[in-house]
């Protein structure tokens, strides 16, 4: 029994020291686990931009930990790591076309954050002409195409035979290139290229120039001389040495040549009654050709701050339309068949017949152009024109001309620039205290997209733009808040609350359901919202006129308090339903 007893104890103290060590191995292992933990230094990584771009966040944590990217364009290195580490971010230029946005997921033990990744949408740089033809011509053969883009683009090379015009464009807009060259003298076909960049794209035009080839032509198929004989520009197109000579009346101010010149033609002056013609006699050894150059007679001429009236108010007090040119010497002043007068009737006639509420309120418009003379045809750099146009258009000054011509102009009056072969389709905005300027160039043809968009959306009714294209390019919302102070650009808003959105009248009106908010404009593609999906003044391709309901209040409102003719929303509403313009 003893002994039984004695065995048994130790037993005992067997188990009980099992029990003892079993508990101090459980203690010992939860004080050794670790519990995870993990910091990123940044929640959110924003691409401003298209471009690709490298940018890194930090992980600090205690254990190991692994990054995981779940899209193509995303790349992270390194991918594995422990405690704490930089990694970085590669993202791929975005090729897409939308914005886009992805994350960086970071797993540290059972933790798991992430590292939102967005980037800008693709920026648009495309030509309506990626491959074009000259003939051998020295500059007597030009090809135009179109430059469109979502952001301010320069031309970035030429081929040196080459001349393209403008070198640059502001984003947004679309702008008419004229490609040009020399005349090709070499005995073969010669390429060359022209190359436009923004930042982040670029887009190549090819040029083929055909071979050369003996020539003797002009660039015109007369010349044209006012009555005071003032000079006008002659190309000669040659590949060879040529004599000139004209009859008593006419002057050149170069009688030979080589190659491809430019001569000047003037005359003295006709004091008479008619027209007269006259020739002027070109040889190159054993060819002659000849050229009339025809005069006018005084009279047939509009003369500098002459007004011609093109449209007349019968109701208020008339809302006041300005046309104004520069580069429009007395040839391209004549009266009845001059490029300014016709140009103007052309402006005038797509205002007032075809633009959304001011056809059908006609009766309150004053339109008339003024004319005025610069001493030379055309605004190409350096070239003597009235406003400087060749370099820079002096706005102010053409402002001030017109109010010369017309004392009685009121501040409210709105302007429409016509430069001949300038820069154009573009505006500055109207105000309470005085009316915008549209731009418009004599080399894009009359245009109803450009007379709703930019004369009578920006100049007339101060409507900003509804597109995105290129963020921060007016000051984003602090811009806009900073126009719409000066009371501009209410057919945008930095809130989407629609009790407290500029068109807050619309919402849940009968005939208005499209009516809400919808983000981006102002270039803006977050942060700002317009009240439609579609108008005019979101889309640049924008076929037929179509202004959202926001937009027609306010051209509506601009046109009848300038005008002096009571309104109210309410009229305002009649008359929209009454003409079906809240029906796209």
């Amino acid at each position: 029994m003893k002994m039984k007893s004695r065995i048994a104890a130790k037993l005992a103290l067997v188990m009980f020291a099992g029990i003892v060590n079993f508990c101090v191995f459980t203690a010992c292992e939860d004080k050794d686990t670790v519990q995870p933990s993990l910091k990123l230094n940044r929640e959110a990584i924003v691409i401003e931009g298209d471009t690709s771009a490298i940018v890194t966040f930090e992980i600090n944590s205690n254990v190991d930990w692994k990054v995981q990217s779940y899209q193509g364009w995303l790349h992270v290195s390194p991918e594995t790591g422990s405690g704490k580490s930089v990694v970085t971010v590669t993202v791929d230029q975005n090729n897409d076309g939308d914005a886009r946005t992805g994350k960086a997921e970071v797993i540290a033990g059972n933790i798991k954050q992430s590292v939102s990744v967005s980037q800008s949408k693709t920026v648009n740089l495309s030509l309506t002409s990626k491959e074009v033809e000259l003939k051998d011509l020295d500059n007597g053969d030009q090809v135009k195409f179109t430059v469109s883009s979502d952001a301010d683009w320069t031309l970035a090379s030429t081929t040196d035979w080459l001349t393209a015009t403008p070198t640059r464009g502001i984003g947004g807009r679309t702008v008419v290139v004229t490609v040009a060259a020399g005349m090709n003298t070499t005995s073969g076909i010669r390429n060359g290229e022209i190359v436009f960049k923004t930042a982040t794209r670029s887009a190549t035009c090819s040029v083929r120039q055909l071979k050369g080839a003996n020539r003797f032509s002009f660039g015109s198929e007369q010349v044209d001389l006012s009555d005071k004989g003032n000079y006008r520009s002659l190309r000669v197109i040659s590949s060879t040495q040529w004599t000139v000579a004209g009859n008593d009346w006419i002057q050149v101010d170069q009688t030979t040549g080589i190659g491809s010149q430019v001569i000047k033609v003037s005359a003295s002056e006709n004091t008479g009654t008619a027209e007269r013609t006259g020739t002027l006699t070109f040889s190159t050894g054993g060819d002659t050709r000849e050229i009339p150059v025809v005069q006018g007679c005084a009279g047939n001429y509009w003369n500098h701050k002459d007004t011609i009236l093109l449209n007349k108010h019968t109701v208020g007090s008339g809302v006041h339309v300005v046309i104004i040119g520069d580069g429009f010497d007395r040839v391209d002043n004549k009266k009845g068949d001059g490029i300014f007068e016709k140009v103007s009737r052309e402006l005038a006639a797509c205002l007032l017949k075809t633009n959304p509420l001011v056809k059908d309120l006609v009766d309150m418009f004053d339109v008339y152009a003024v004319v005025v003379e610069s001493e030379e045809s055309g605004c190409v750099r350096g070239s003597k024109t009235a406003f400087n146009s060749g370099v820079g258009p002096d706005f102010d000054a053409a402002k001030r001309v017109s109010k010369e011509a017309n004392q009685e102009l009121p501040v409210t009056a709105s302007w429409i620039f016509v430069g001949h072969g300038m820069i154009g389709g573009y505006a500055y905005f109207g105000s309470a205290v005085g009316g915008g300027i549209g731009i418009y160039s004599t080399d894009e043809g009359v245009s109803t997209y450009w007379m709703a968009h930019e004369f009578t959306g920006h100049a007339f009714a101060s409507l900003a733009d509804e597109y995105v294209s290129t963020p921060g390019y007016m000051g984003g919302v602090e811009g806009l808040l900073g126009l719409q102070r000066n009371d501009q650009c209410w057919n945008v808003s930095v809130t989407n609350d629609l009790t407290q959105v500029p068109w807050k009248d619309f919402i849940e009106l009968p005939g208005y359901e499209e009516v809400g908010a919808y983000e981006g404009g102002f270039y803006e593609p977050r942060g700002i919202w317009r009240p439609e999906e579609h108008s005019v003044m979101v889309s640049l391709g924008n076929e037929g006129v179509y202004y959202n309901a926001q937009s027609r209040w306010l051209i509506y409102e601009r046109i009848h308090k300038v005008a002096g003719v009571p309104y109210s929303f309410e009229s305002f509403l009649e008359f929209d339903r009454d003409k079906g313009y809240n029906v796209k």
